[in-house]
């Protein structure tokens, strides 16, 4: 994988784990200020300084021209951020972390299929079809997997054979040999063939 695309991917990677830690530390902010509304001014109070900073230090200096033809929705980015962070700092104590993520995901998912479908917001028009109703099924059934524990569940896909339970003996492990490979028992030997096959001795 190339730099280009490996630095875009880890970043968005990083961002997604700042917005799991972003609900419970404005959580804490709101039950001390007994309002969640609180913890969103004060989380985008320290962002906006943290922004600041960040532009000043990146040397970009543009027109404020630039700004003046812009439509009425374009200020408006702010207004949505500020009514999540409001909304996690409330729910997530109430629903726990991995549900909050996952209905977040969800109606992320639910608003990018309509904005494609019709284009809003200057975004090319993909209007909603059976392959892409399909890759939300899809998706969302990862989200649930992750909600379960993600890594757990790919360890018992890759490797089906190793803790698996007997369905007769509830609590007990199944009888596969100890280095069995994806579900596959070890193949027994020749010679181990040969002596099971042959006659006893006398017969």
């Amino acid at each position: 994988m190339s730099p280009a695309v490996f630095l875009p991917i880890l970043l968005v990677l990083l961002a997604g784990g700042m917005i799991a830690l972003q609900a419970p530390t404005n959580a804490i902010l709101a039950r001390a200020g007994g309002s969640p509304v609180l913890a969103a001014l004060i989380s985008f109070a320290v962002g906006t300084v943290t922004l600041l900073l960040v532009w000043l230090a990146s040397g970009n200096r543009p027109r404020v021209g630039a700004f003046g033809g812009l439509p009425p929705y374009a200020w408006l980015g702010g207004a949505y951020g500020a009514l999540y962070v409001a909304v996690a700092a409330y729910a997530a104590p109430r629903l726990g972390l991995a549900a909050l993520i996952t209905i977040v995901i969800a109606g992320q998912i639910a608003m990018a299929l309509l904005l494609d479908h019709f284009g809003a917001l200057g975004l090319p028009r993909e209007p909603i079809n059976l392959g892409r109703i399909a890759n939300v099924v899809e998706q969302e059934q990862f989200d649930r997997l992750g909600k379960q524990g993600i890594g757990g569940k790919i360890h018992k896909f890759m490797t089906p054979s190793l803790g698996r339970q007997d369905a007769g003996a509830p609590g007990q492990r199944s009888e596969l040999p100890a280095d069995t490979t994806l579900g596959q028992p070890r193949r027994a030997s020749p010679s181990v063939h040969r002596d099971a096959t042959a006659c006893p001795r006398g017969v």
